[in-house]
């Protein structure tokens, strides 16, 4: 476990579940959620508020989901990303940015042994990105592609070690660097308080939305659910 921790820097608590809240079903999910190609479409957040909460963090722990793409987190996104050149960094499934239309990169880092050996001793499934999401670390992206937004869902900040009272990870995103980045001049940042500190403390967001019903994501405390807007 002291691995899991050390790769995590924080998280484990708040999002390991139980083998007991592991087998809720989760088919009502699937018919409401999975279209005929396979993937994640966007529906009403109410829709999904309205079935078993367990089911709902079953359902996220099975395949791996740590936001679900509700209809209204779509639209409320769009208003950003519209006729403007968008990025999303480490988009795991990449489900928001197939949603939105825009270009998806993850650094794949569930694939990495060290942390599909981690995953594996905590039981949680890993997520394995689609070839369209393309293998870059979330800077290299940025410099890669130029964007002017970028977009970040539940990604950690990095720290090459732990420091204390922070949730960082040696997986994380530069993100200050990434919002320095001549290119960008808007910055989304969705994640969840359990989980994830402050981002850019030293900035104050253009909006922020916190506890919002339409934020539906696998952590234990729905009300801790945050989405924030950055822009120069």
């Amino acid at each position: 476990m002291q691995l899991c921790a050390a790769l995590l820097h924080g998280e484990v608590p708040h999002l390991l579940l139980p083998r007991h809240r592991q087998r809720v079903h989760t088919d009502l999910l699937d018919e409401l959620l999975i279209g005929p190609a396979g993937s994640i479409n966007p529906v009403p957040a109410a829709q999904i508020r309205a079935l078993n909460p367990e089911a709902v963090l079953a359902y996220c722990h099975k395949y791996g989901i740590y936001q679900i793409p509700t209809l209204e987190l779509i639209t409320w996104i769009a208003r950003y990303t519209a006729n403007r050149k968008s990025l999303e960094v480490c988009a795991g499934m990449g489900d928001l940015g197939r949603i939105l239309g825009i270009r998806s990169s993850d650094s794949y880092m569930h694939l990495f042994p060290i942390v599909r050996e981690a995953y594996e001793r905590m039981q949680q499934p890993i997520t394995a990105p689609p070839s369209s999401v393309e293998k870059l670390e979330a800077l290299e992206a940025v410099k890669k592609y130029n964007p002017e937004v970028v977009i970040a869902s539940w990604a950690s900040e990095f720290s090459a070690t732990p420091i204390p009272g922070r949730r960082t990870s040696p997986f994380g995103i530069h993100e200050r660097q990434i919002w320095e980045h001549g290119s960008v001049d808007t910055y989304i940042v969705i994640g969840n308080h359990e989980v994830h500190d402050k981002r850019l403390p030293h900035l104050t967001p253009h909006e922020a939305v916190e506890g919002a019903p339409w934020l539906v994501s696998r952590a234990f405390d729905q009300k801790a659910n945050f989405a924030y807007v950055w822009k120069k």
